[in-house]
């Protein structure tokens, strides 16, 4: 009975629920407002939401997973491509060389980069060293152990002269080679703390090349004695206007060769240099030689080169009084590359001094222009070479327009002169010419000219015939068997004086060179 009252309880609120529902505003929505029989309680939505929350925490787990097997592959591959790259280079010929023919093919192609050019792209050829080092490991060994590699740089600025004392010590035992390289002939203007000289050790200096001036660029520590004993500078060439007194900044007593554009001295000036044997003076008057030299005290100055030196007002000095402090001077070299007239140059045994130019062995006369040819200059050079009385080689350059002139100066006739010629061991005649007139080379008909005169020439002077006067003397075998003795033993042509004769003249002659091109001097 209760059971039964119990339903009908619940069957009145169902009705009673129904009945709200009738009344309530949802009943009267439209069709398309209603909301879904599916909606799920309070209860089921919490729980689908947190399902919801964990689906997708998870979700971005799994991407961050994949992003992170995505990273490691990428990774994987970078270093797959890498070691390949590396098996690859082991395997290439190059890298199975032995340790030192890598060397040896360094040090050949450095070679090919000759570090003192003025084009710019030749003076930076010192990175080459660098970057070898940076290839891979064995070639920075290989790099490191080439010594040669490091033994010259070209120093623009006082930053990369931070880089002087690296090159120094990689190229030990090898002493260095330093060029101060000038841009845009700009003079530098460092200061003490930032130039070269704060960085470098003059005992591991072997050569130096200044391109411009700088009143900083000093060796070493300027207020400690240099000492004299220490390994010599080979070379010291300083490419402008110098004053003789900017060489104290040197250790003048270490050079042995040294050349200067422009050298100019005070009255006052005195300079020893002990250990010089070359020297090369650019732009120098001919008659201003005996002031500057008077002031040089170097007595193994052996050879000499004066460029550009002719063309002066007549000077009567002479270096009698200052001859014995150049008692080893042997070579001498007058390269004249103006236009001036030699007729000027006077005499220029009396310039140097007859005893030193008696002891000359080599003398080279180069020149475009010989002036008044026939007035002045042949007589002057036949009493020139006459004073050569040790002379044992003989180069003359002349231009194209000026050497059959040249070659008659070189007949042979009796005197002093024809001796001085029959008693040569080393002839050169060659053709030069300049810069802007390179292109005017000698047409077929000059070419042959020039060949033949140079044969009948040289016939002469090569062939053991007695001259004219040799034949008025008597009939001395010894006099014939010392002048075969002595005789030309090298002959040195360019190509154009050669022509048909080349056979003949190595037949005759011990060793015979035949010059490819013409000699091209600076204007």
């Amino acid at each position: 009975m209760q059971s039964k009252t119990s339903v009908n309880f619940n069957e009145s609120v169902r009705e009673v629920e129904i009945a709200i529902t009738a009344l309530s505003a949802i009943h009267w929505l439209p069709p398309n407002l209603l909301p879904l029989t599916s909606i799920r309680r309070g209860e089921e939505r919490y729980v689908a939401t947190r399902q919801i929350k964990h689906a997708s925490s998870e979700l971005s787990k799994a991407v961050e997973s994949v992003s992170s097997l995505e990273n490691q592959l990428q990774t994987l591959r970078t270093l797959l491509r890498a070691k390949l790259a590396n098996l690859t280079q082991r395997l290439s010929p190059a890298s199975s060389l032995p340790f030192e023919v890598l060397g040896t093919i360094f040090g050949i192609l450095f070679e090919d980069f000759p570090p003192f050019e003025p084009q710019a792209s030749v003076t930076d050829s010192w990175r080459f060293a660098i970057q070898l080092s940076h290839v891979c490991q064995l070639w920075r060994s290989v790099a490191l152990a080439t010594k040669k590699l490091w033994k010259s740089i070209a120093v623009k600025s006082p930053q990369s002269a931070r880089l002087v004392p690296l090159f120094a010590k990689r190229s030990a035992p090898l002493r260095l080679s330093v060029a101060f390289v000038s841009q845009s002939n700009e003079v530098w203007t460092e200061t003490p703390t930032t130039a070269p000289a704060a960085f470098l050790d003059e005992s591991l200096i072997k050569d130096v090349v200044f391109e411009a001036p700088s009143s900083h660029l000093v060796f070493g520590d300027a207020t400690q004695p240099r000492d004299s004993e220490a390994e010599p500078l080979n070379s010291l060439s300083l490419e402008y206007d110098v004053d003789i007194d900017e060489l104290q900044r040197f250790s003048s007593a270490r050079i042995m060769r040294f050349e200067a554009v422009s050298l100019d001295k005070e009255e006052s000036s005195q300079l020893t240099m002990p250990r010089l044997e070359e020297m090369v003076l650019q732009r120098v008057l001919i008659n201003e030689i005996p002031q500057l030299l008077s002031c040089l005290r170097a007595p193994r100055l052996a050879r000499l080169q004066i460029v550009q030196g002719i063309g002066c007002s007549h000077h009567d000095g002479n270096l009698v009084e200052n001859r014995a402090w150049f008692p080893a001077l042997r070579s001498l070299s007058i390269i004249n590359t103006d236009h001036n007239d030699w007729s000027r140059f006077r005499n220029l045994t009396d310039s140097l001094g007859r005893k030193i130019v008696s002891r000359i062995a080599h003398l080279d006369l180069t020149t475009y222009h010989w002036g008044a040819f026939e007035a002045e200059v042949r007589p002057m050079l036949r009493s020139l070479l006459s004073a050569f009385t040790t002379l044992e080689s003989l180069s003359l350059g002349v231009h194209p327009w000026w050497f059959l002139e040249t070659v008659r100066i070189m007949e042979l006739k009796p005197g002093n002169f024809a001796q001085i010629i029959r008693r040569l061991r080393t002839l050169q005649l060659e053709l030069v010419s300049d810069t802007f007139k390179k292109h005017r080379r000698p047409n077929a008909t000059n070419r042959s000219k020039f060949a033949a005169r140079t044969f009948q020439v040289l016939k002469n002077l090569i062939d053991p015939l007695v001259d004219d006067e040799m034949s008025s003397m008597t009939d001395d075998s010894t006099a014939v068997v010392e002048h075969t003795e002595t005789r030309l033993e090298r002959l040195i042509l360019t190509k154009d004086l050669v022509g048909e004769h080349e056979g003949w003249y190595r037949s005759h002659v011990q060793e015979f060179v035949v010059l490819e091109k013409e000699r091209i001097l600076p204007h």
